[in-house]
């Protein structure tokens, strides 16, 4: 039974730069009219640098930018490729070649410009992507919020006043003002779909090991954080993983492929609407995600209630883990950089995180073997389902200042033990998820509706996302 559309158009945000037609295209779009030949990629880049220079100042989701390599990188680019053309960004805790990795942070500020880049970042140079400059990011992608100390707060172009989400919170805010169509995005607990919530995107984490490397391997054996990017459409995303997605002998996992049309099978919903310590949601959440899975129903699928396997000790043992990691990095970058970490650089949610849980090497291990335990239990539980509904956050966008980077350890815990209780697991398990844009608060701020799916659901999750976007549009294109 095909759903009747519930809005004709998803509202645009305050703050972007769509009055300029060539703002408009999704990345799928504006190369196929430069592989035509009725854009060119000059003129292309030409546009994007200005749409940035005018937003830049009110949004701030910038760091870095080479317009002068990018606008040459334009003008002898190629018509080939999925995204010929494209201007790109690339988060800044990610090298790229000729730009340097800041990572949100005042101890790693005015390092080398990197001489070497992951193979993601390549992968996106051959699909046709121009690098044009660097997306903000928080202190070590650490927040679910983009206000590093280092480069102040990335703002929501919904209303500035509020947070992009994090951290690809400025990858989200240049996506949803227009500046460009796609942009690369990591995830190591939420980092793709907590922007993607906040600033009314679409985007996908996907499974561990589908992608070609997109983050530095740390130390330990539970690799959490995967790269792919945040999009206005769903068709951007499903080209961008068919870029980037293993291929062959170097694949890990069943293929998935260029996913192009909807789903054609019914599916076993499970509905989460408390996090996994119980946490009750904002109202206006509770009621986003209600209306979705009604929106589900009459797209002719099966939703039934669920129940999160296990409690909020999942989540204690998640961030000894990430505490853990993060030492490592610090370590990494002291070592990088030639220098020691001065405390009075770093903020204090990361200096308490990374003493609490990283110099106890046996607490580490103890933590990822709870984390691995975890992950197990919850893998089974979401293979009962097809795909899980749940939010995102449980909250709608939180206001610039709810997740300062001068806040104590003890504050700062307690809102991140409330804030995001439903992305983390995806992250432990490995398993892909993605956050829909389907819903707006009475304050006209966007809300996600996640859906999860177990090993190797990328392209069941994309063609539920090509439903969805078909039955409740929210972009136009």
């Amino acid at each position: 039974m095909k759903a009747e559309k519930v809005r004709v158009e998803f509202e645009r945000p305050g703050v972007s730069a769509f009055d300029d037609p060539l703002a408009q295209l999704d990345a799928v779009a504006t190369a196929d009219y430069i592989r035509r030949g009725d854009l060119d990629t000059a003129e292309v880049m030409e546009a994007t640098i200005a749409r940035a220079e005018r937003l830049q100042p009110s949004l701030n989701f910038l760091v870095s930018t080479d317009f002068d390599r990018a606008r040459k990188a334009a003008a002898g680019a190629k018509r080939a490729g999925p995204f010929a053309g494209v201007p790109m960004l690339v988060k800044d805790l990610s090298d790229a070649i000729g730009f340097t990795t800041g990572h949100g942070a005042r101890f790693a500020q005015g390092g080398p410009k990197a001489t070497s880049q992951l193979p993601f970042v390549d992968a996106m140079e051959v699909a046709g992507f121009t690098l044009f400059g660097k997306s903000g990011a928080p202190e070590f992608g650490m927040m679910p919020t983009t206000e590093s100390n280092a480069t102040g707060p990335a703002r929501n172009p919904w209303n500035p006043a509020f947070s992009t989400g994090g951290s690809s919170g400025g990858a989200a805010a240049a996506v949803a003002a227009g500046v460009i169509p796609v942009a690369h995005a990591t995830d190591g607990g939420g980092s793709i779909r907590i922007p993607a919530s906040c600033c009314g995107l679409f985007g996908l984490k996907p499974a561990r090991q589908r992608t070609v490397l997109a983050e530095v391997p740390d130390e330990s054996p539970i690799q959490i954080a995967v790269g792919l990017c945040v999009s206005r459409t769903v068709r951007d995303t499903a080209t961008f993983l068919d870029v980037v997605e293993r291929k062959g002998s170097d694949a890990m996992l069943p293929p998935v492929g260029l996913v192009t049309a909807p789903l054609g099978r019914r599916l076993k919903v499970g509905l989460l609407l408390t996090g996994f310590g119980g946490q009750i949601p904002h109202p206006e959440v509770t009621a986003a995600i209600e209306q979705t899975a009604a929106l589900v129903e009459t797209l002719g699928h099966d939703v039934e209630p669920a129940v999160w396997p296990f409690g909020q000790e999942f989540f204690t043992a998640f961030m000894k883990m990430a505490g853990s990691g993060l030492a490592h990095t610090v370590r990494e970058l002291e070592e990088s950089l030639g220098r020691t970490l001065d405390e009075q650089l770093v903020e204090p949610y990361t200096l308490a995180l990374a003493e609490l849980h990283g110099r106890d090497p046996a607490a580490a291990a103890a933590a990822i073997e709870d984390v691995a335990r975890y992950s197990r239990v919850f893998t089974e539980w979401l293979n009962g389902y097809d795909v899980v509904l749940s939010p995102v956050l449980s909250d709608p966008p939180t206001p610039i200042g709810h997740f300062a980077p001068g806040l104590p350890y003890e504050l700062m815990q307690e809102r991140l033990d409330r804030y995001i209780a439903f992305t983390p697991p995806h992250n432990a398990a490995g398993v892909a998820s993605m956050s829909v844009p389907l819903s707006l608060t009475s304050e006209g701020l966007p809300v996600g509706s996640q859906f999860a799916a177990g090993a190797g659901g990328e392209r069941l999750l994309l063609e539920l996302a090509y439903q969805l976007e078909e039955a409740s549009p929210w972009t136009c294109r």
